[in-house]
């Protein structure tokens, strides 16, 4: 049986039938894009609020929605893409693939959008605290630490992988036979 990565490209969203689901790949990027800007907002806020209570709870409160946004979007349109994909899903299954690489290729899909979503929403974050800032007339932009830009991202692509986690069951659940039967 040939592996999984021999018979499908290694970045299935850029391949001959890429953005087959345009709209998914939209939505799934600019989520992820405005959740990381705003946990980015969130942590840059704690940068700069130097003992300042309030405003760190108003960046604790920032950082805790911005990635409740990302799971429950990033879960509903997984979750409508395993639902539009159980042919494919059940065709590779037929044909051999292990539930593991079949997670693998829809979850690669999601994880490179997302990713893309995360290297956008830095910059995004930096005009929305840029912003935010002058509004209020206190801190910039040269106060925000390193760790604030790399932080960002990664705490939104660990709760996508969380939720893929959550998700990958209904993967597993799919029914060969009857998605196979069914009429598009």
């Amino acid at each position: 049986m040939p592996a999984l990565a021999s018979t499908f490209t290694p970045f299935p969203v850029f391949g001959h039938r890429s953005f087959r689901y345009k709209a998914h790949f939209i939505m799934t990027v600019v989520c992820v894009a405005g959740s990381t800007a705003l946990v980015f907002a969130g942590f840059s806020l704690l940068n700069v609020s130097k003992g300042n209570g309030s405003i760190a709870m108003i960046s604790a409160f920032i950082i805790a929605f911005a990635l409740l946004l990302c799971v429950f979007v990033i879960y509903n349109l997984t979750n409508m893409n395993i639902g539009e994909r159980k042919r494919e899903i059940a065709t590779l299954k037929v044909l051999g693939y292990r539930d593991g690489e079949v997670t693998g290729y829809i979850y690669r899909e999601i994880f490179i959008m997302a990713f893309i979503g995360a290297l956008l929403g830095i910059p995004l974050g930096c005009a929305l605290v840029g912003f935010v800032f002058a509004y209020l007339d206190y801190g910039s932009l040269a106060d925000i630490k390193w760790w604030s830009f790399v932080l960002s991202a990664a705490v939104v692509l660990v709760f996508i992988g969380l939720v893929d986690l959550l998700l990958s069951h209904k993967i597993r659940a799919v029914d060969m036979t009857s998605s196979l039967k069914s009429i598009d």
